[in-house]
């Protein structure tokens, strides 16, 4: 127990706080291996990992506003690619993809989730499979998070995700755009950088993700800032 809540380690041995050194190595071996794509899925049988800019890799770090996978990585410790590929963003009203753990990004504590939970606010979402692969040590808020019959509105368009290279808000949009997720997408330099827009989605949480596996923050949501 820390601080009152209980910290699982999944995965791993009770002290651990970084990825094993043979997820890594797979991880590498992987970026390395699909490069040449530029969107999740489009490699037979298996999920690809996003193209990554050169200066996103030696700059690091999205904007640090709304929601990023920057943030999250420095608070549990943990390779932000593994985030940028297989993390997810459900937003309020949506259901989780896959049993795994809600990250609360407020507080930052997770709680166990299964399919067909439905969130109540905008979260950060970490699969089962891979808080295990990586042995992943995430602090369980002790509140299970369940309201019974709540009523929450589902998250819509339109989604903002701000970048701080152009060069990976147009990937993005290039994946919103192929994988017809999105409507009246567009590119636009905004006062804080170049901002991503799409006008129009049945999957807000999906073109969330997008933006944030491509180095960006979301920023707005339904017209309400993030």
């Amino acid at each position: 127990m820390t601080n009152g809540f209980e910290e699982v380690n999944a995965g791993g041995g009770a002290n651990e706080r970084s990825v094993p050194d043979d997820g890594m190595a797979a991880l590498r071996a992987e970026t390395e291996s699909e490069e040449h794509h530029t969107a999740r899925g489009d490699a037979s049988g298996t999920p690809s990992w996003p193209m990554v800019s050169s200066t996103a890799v030696a700059e690091g770090a999205p904007p640090p506003v709304g929601l990023n996978w920057a943030q999250v990585a420095d608070r549990i410790g943990v390779d932000v690619r593994i985030l940028d590929h297989d993390g997810s963003i459900v937003l309020a009203g949506e259901y989780v993809p896959a049993p795994g753990f809600v990250v609360d990004p407020s507080t930052f504590l997770a709680r166990s989730a299964r399919i067909g939970d439905r969130v109540l606010y905008h979260s950060y979402f970490i699969g089962e499979l891979t808080a295990n692969e990586f042995g992943l040590k995430l602090s369980v808020d002790p509140d299970s998070g369940s309201v019974p019959n709540a009523v929450v509105r589902t998250a819509c368009a339109p989604v903002i995700g701000l970048f701080k290279y152009g060069a990976d808000a147009e990937r993005a949009r290039r994946q919103v755009m192929e994988g017809s997720i999105g409507y009246g997408v567009s590119v636009q330099q905004g006062p804080l950088g170049t901002e991503l827009r799409v006008a129009r989605t049945q999957n807000a949480g999906r073109v969330a993700t997008v933006m944030a596996s491509h180095h960006g923050a979301v920023i707005s949501v339904g017209g309400e800032s993030l």
